[in-house]
């Protein structure tokens, strides 16, 4: 019989012999399976890593050089037990001095008067940040005692002076300064406000005009040539008390002088 994968099968009753055939013809399946033969060889393989060298750091640990140029390391080999005295050995060699050649390399003189060298010096990879330093003094303002000598004070509190302050020699002329800014116009807007044209092209307003104080209530009648000359008259003395404006005044300044000349003419 063939190799029935599903026997025994579950919850039924087998037969021994039934079983024992289907092992057999299991059996002989895998019997009949051809031996696999021998292929041809492989291509050889990549160089794999080997130690190129053993180098002692001198602080009793090893650094392995591998083949490919990387390293390995450092290894600290295990301690064993203290050995007994050796002899005393021959003189070694040592270094008697590392000279500076001053232009970044050293030569190295041997006790037994050989020389090697010059040989450059490696720089070391940059140290880590230390501590912030305490707080230093610092001059913090220099002021004028007002007696032609300055007093210095300084950033923990203590002061110096007062120093008499050397007169240097005169300077040289300094170069011209910029022109100032000035009003060059006002112009009624006829609404009760006025606009204010500067000198460099700027411009300020509309500026409502403040309301005077109510007057006294005039009296009636025609205004004779007396009159009119006696109002110029007096218009011209109260505009008259208004003083000029500076060119360089700010903007505040110009508004409250121009109010005051307004008050003037309505008197």
């Amino acid at each position: 019989m063939p190799f029935t994968p599903d026997i025994p099968r579950e919850n039924t009753e087998q037969d021994a012999r039934e079983i024992r055939e289907n092992f057999n013809a299991l059996k002989a399946e895998i019997d009949a399976i051809p031996t696999p033969q021998q292929g041809p060889p492989g291509q050889p393989g990549a160089d794999g890593r080997g130690v190129a060298a053993v180098r002692d750091l001198g602080n009793g640990t090893f650094m392995v050089d591998l083949t490919d140029g990387s390293s390995c390391g450092p290894f600290a080999p295990p301690s064993g037990s203290p050995g007994s005295p050796g002899a005393a050995g021959a003189d070694g060699r040592g270094i008697a001095n590392v000279l500076d050649n001053g232009d970044g390399r050293v030569v190295i003189e041997m006790t037994d008067g050989a020389t090697y060298g010059p040989f450059s010096v490696a720089s070391g990879p940059p140290g880590s940040a230390g501590a912030n330093g305490s707080d230093g003094v610092s001059v913090v303002e220099v002021f004028d005692s007002g007696d032609g000598r300055a007093i210095v004070r300084l950033s923990n509190g203590q002061t110096f002076g007062p120093f008499n302050i050397a007169g240097g020699p005169p300077g040289v002329q300094g170069p011209a300064g910029n022109d100032g800014r000035s009003i060059s116009n006002i112009i009624n807007n006829g609404d009760g406000t006025l606009l204010i044209e500067m000198s460099d092209g700027g411009h300020y307003g509309p500026i409502a005009l403040p309301p005077g104080p109510q007057g006294p209530q005039g009296l009636p009648g025609e205004v004779t040539a007396a009159d009119l000359s006696f109002a110029f008259g007096n218009t011209s003395a109260n505009t008259n008390s208004v003083e000029l404006l500076d060119p360089s005044a700010d903007l505040p300044t110009v508004i409250a002088a121009f109010n005051t000349l307004v008050a003037a003419l309505r008197r």
